[in-house]
């Protein structure tokens, strides 16, 4: 299987052409160094596998099905590539324990 390697040089290619955002699939591949660019100049990184907004369904609710923890883990895993399950426990019992 051949993949996609998206780089500082060749982003534009994969930018979405009516927002600051870029949509990465399955078979693509973001080096640390064009993430690290991306977040600078404010560009969203949208991988494939996140889950889509359904349709009249409010930010709200889904805040509220999602335990803490998971959101947590989400947010880290969109934002900053990692995969730390025990680290998004620990952030989220750090932000209940005050």
């Amino acid at each position: 299987m051949s993949r996609t390697l998206i780089t500082r040089q060749n982003y534009r290619e994969f930018l979405n052409p009516d927002e600051k955002s870029v949509s990465i699939c399955s078979g693509m591949i973001l080096t640390p160094g064009a993430k690290d660019f991306l977040r600078e100049q404010q560009i969203r990184i949208i991988y494939e596998d996140q889950k889509k907004e359904e349709p009249g369904r409010k930010c709200s609710e889904e805040v509220k099905e999602c335990p803490l923890t998971e959101r947590v883990y989400l947010m880290m895993k969109e934002e900053f590539g990692t995969d730390d399950r025990n680290l998004a426990q620990k952030i989220a019992s750090l932000i209940t324990s005050e």
